[in-house]
């Protein structure tokens, strides 16, 4: 994969991603992004855009935790999750899930 600027998107899925610190292994939140696009688009069965930002939040200590807000769009219904933790892949996977499960969630509801 190449190497993707702070604001990127990955076009064949409709993966975009802003406010991505510097230093970050961007392939690897582009992997996890990936592999729960493929997820949500299979419980979702329709078209989808997925879209993740993310913002330092300072805590007192010198401390600093990254939030995630995820959103993914279907022509009918929007879904958002937030997270926050220490490490910025674990915030996008924490987020994702929570994602996927509201999905799911709403998914059941319908049948």
């Amino acid at each position: 994969m190449p190497d993707f600027p702070a604001t990127q998107e990955i076009p064949a899925k409709k993966i975009h991603f802003s406010g991505i610190p510097e230093g970050v292994d961007k392939q690897l939140l582009a992997s996890d992004a990936e592999k729960s696009f493929d997820r949500l688009a299979g419980i979702l069965n329709s078209e989808l855009a997925l879209e993740a930002h993310f913002k330092d939040i300072r805590k007192h200590g010198g401390g600093e935790k990254v939030e995630v807000r995820v959103k993914a769009v279907t022509p009918r219904e929007h879904f958002h999750a937030s997270a926050n933790a220490w490490r910025i892949e674990n915030a996008l996977k924490a987020a994702l899930l929570i994602l996927e499960k509201e999905a799911r969630n709403a998914k059941s509801k319908k049948s």
